[in-house]
């Protein structure tokens, strides 16, 4: 009588069930490799992470600028008067004088028109002439000593204002510059900026014929692309604003 032959299920191992994906930690296809949609996203974290590292500072504004240059001019001119008081007062009595007597006969004559107004004594605009240069002497000296070392004059310090160096590469830009990296506007201005810079300053105050040149750079921050001045363009500087 032959074996009784066992099932066939013992002889056998069991088969072991398919490997699926867990439903918990779905697929999302990018690019050529597959990844799940619980992980992050390292361009774009990277790239958050870029923005908030290098945030950016604005250039100063044309009103800003133009209140900062005003508190400057009282400042240098009331130094050059206090100097004046103290080594050479016979210059500001005359020219006190001069200009006292001028502003009279101007006063008493305005009802009958324009052309009967007095011209300026030629004394007058001799002693206006040497007041002017020492203030451009005054100019020159005040903006070295303080663009040089703080890089920005106490006015522009008052305004929260800052003269850096023109960033490079920013000389070829044919759009507007209106703010640059916080590195850029950390660049220490260099001396010979400052000086350049200051020259061209004092130049344009030094004489009348000058004035229009004087107006036209003083403008010249409302249109210009990098909000430059005549210095600012010969020196290739740029001012930002701190705060």
């Amino acid at each position: 009588m032959p074996a009784p032959t066992h099932h066939r299920a013992q002889a056998e191992p069991a088969a072991s069930p398919a490997v699926r994906p867990s439903a918990a930690a779905p697929v999302q296809r990018t690019g050529t490799v597959d990844r799940p949609t619980g992980l992050a996203r390292p361009a774009a974290a990277s790239a958050e992470a870029g923005s908030k590292a290098a945030p950016t500072v604005p250039l100063a504004g044309w009103w800003r600028r133009g209140v900062a240059a005003a508190i400057d001019y009282l400042i240098e001119v009331t130094l050059v008067v206090a100097v004046l008081l103290v080594v050479a007062r016979g210059f500001v009595e005359r020219l006190r004088t001069a200009y006292g007597d001028w502003l009279q006969q101007t006063i008493a004559t305005w009802p009958a028109g324009p052309a009967s107004l007095p011209d300026l004594p030629d004394q007058l605009v001799t002693q206006l002439s040497w007041l002017s240069t020492m203030i451009a002497v005054a100019t020159l000296i005040y903006a070295i000593v303080f663009l040089g070392a703080w890089g920005a004059t106490p006015g522009q310090r008052l305004l929260g204002l800052r003269v850096i160096p023109l960033p490079e590469g920013s000389e070829s830009i044919t759009g507007k510059l209106r703010q640059v990296d916080a590195g850029q506007a950390a660049v220490r201005l260099s001396w010979t900026r400052a000086v350049l810079r200051g020259l061209i300053w004092s130049i344009l105050l030094s004489g009348s014929y000058l004035t229009l040149v004087l107006i036209f750079s003083v403008l010249m921050p409302l249109w210009q692309s990098r909000r430059q001045t005549v210095p600012d363009l010969m020196a290739q500087t740029i001012v930002i604003k701190r705060r």
